[in-house]
């Protein structure tokens, strides 16, 4: 196996030390590792190896990789959920408890983007209020779109959390018919995104974050976050 046609290339010397320690004598080596499938998509594995000897001397590794996704997103989910809960904790007022909601879950999942998108009474529609950029992220026309883009009940990402308060998450937003500024969103590098709400009282307002495909790992979600 090549590994470095098959290891994400961030994950290429944690794999050759595997190696390493193995051909070393180590009985048994354990590494939690990300492949690159032939679709190009990323997916965690734990790896077990050990040494393949024939007459005492070393012929080679043997390794079963395990498919440890549910794991991981598991543990993506305790670190977001804490990311939100310890935000909210230090907040004196929704604006800035948002601030740091954003900044709080998108560093720590390696997110890019990150915007609020509340409803507005009136016209009875979501407009993004509050937004939260990564420094580097190049997303400025999609950060544009998204300040004047207005989504009704059902229409776009944040529309679809607001229709079920839930949380809704999208694999590709490129090949989504429901994602208004999927054009804009392939210029940018966009794929991956989700959407989650947030309850003011009685109000719910919805938290759509978006990351470039490949920066982070699909996870699980909390049913939302509640400001008082």
């Amino acid at each position: 196996m090549n590994l470095a046609k098959t290891l994400a290339p961030e994950y290429l010397d944690k794999g050759l030390e595997m190696l390493r320690r193995t051909l070393a004598g180590e009985s048994m080596t354990a590494y939690d590792l990300e492949i690159i499938a032939k679709d190009g998509r990323r997916i965690p594995v734990e790896v077990n190896t050990r040494l393949v000897l024939k007459n005492g001397v070393p012929v080679g590794v043997q390794g079963i990789a395990r498919d440890i996704t549910k794991r991981k997103r598991a543990e993506d989910r305790l670190v977001a959920q804490y990311a939100v809960t310890r935000a909210i904790a230090e907040s004196n007022t929704f604006s800035e408890g948002v601030q740091k909601i954003l900044q709080a879950v998108c560093e720590s999942l390696g997110w890019e983007h990150g915007g609020l998108w509340t409803v507005e009474h009136g016209p009875y529609v979501m407009r993004c209020t509050e937004m939260w950029q990564a420094p580097g992220a190049q997303a400025e026309e999609f950060a544009q779109a998204s300040h004047e883009s207005i989504f009704a009940m059902g229409i776009g990402l944040p529309g679809r959390v607001w229709t079920n308060c839930e949380p809704v998450w999208i694999t590709d937003v490129v090949e989504d018919a429901n994602f208004p500024r999927l054009s804009i969103a392939a210029k940018v590098g966009f794929h991956v995104a989700c959407g989650f709400p947030i309850w003011l009282r009685s109000e719910v307002r919805t938290t759509s974050p978006v990351t470039e495909t490949g920066s982070n790992r699909p996870i699980g979600w909390w049913r939302g976050a509640r400001l008082q």
